[in-house]
């Protein structure tokens, strides 16, 4: 399948997914940590799209406040290059409940917050319900935008897994 065939997809689940599948490239084998820590620019706002995707569709912004690794990139700044406004501001108002608005390492510290607000979390996955979908489809639009550029990068980041695998 080409990057091409994948852009027509008009579906954000069924495209996020062949997207992410198709830049991972199954025959390389699962990502691990210091595969995503090393994926250049693009590669990783594809892939934190789709999970936020995934964790919002099906759990909403608790359990992605809950999920977060203290290593995990900022996804405001990957929805700032995607221009997905309605995304950045569904988690800039979820971010307003802790300190700092950052969300603490301590994952107890994550859980007390996110516990004693519950209700109002979910009070915000419903004020933007479609934020997820928005997201990944202003993904599609900017790599549709971006394709050559795309493209690069996702052959760049198979050459170092290839390199990776075969030591």
């Amino acid at each position: 399948m080409t990057l091409k065939d994948l852009l027509a997809r008009g579906d954000p689940r069924k495209f996020s997914d062949a997207l992410v599948d198709w830049a991972m490239d199954p025959n390389l084998g699962g990502l691990d940590s210091e595969d995503l820590k090393r994926a250049p620019l693009l590669v990783k706002v594809a892939i934190y799209i789709r999970a936020f995707h995934l964790t919002i569709v099906n759990s909403g912004i608790y359990i992605w406040l809950i999920e977060l690794e203290e290593d995990d990139p900022d996804l405001s700044q990957f929805l700032k290059i995607v221009r997905a406004e309605k995304a950045a501001a569904y988690l800039r108002e979820a971010l307003e409940f802790f300190p700092g608005r950052r969300v603490p390492k301590d994952l107890d510290e994550r859980f007390e917050i996110c516990d004693r607000h519950e209700r109002e979390l979910n009070a915000i996955d419903k004020r933007y319900t479609g934020a997820a979908d928005d997201a990944v489809l202003r993904l599609r639009d900017y790599v549709a935008q971006n394709s050559e550029l795309f493209e690069s990068q996702v052959q760049q980041f198979w050459k170092r897994r290839r390199r990776r695998a075969h030591g």
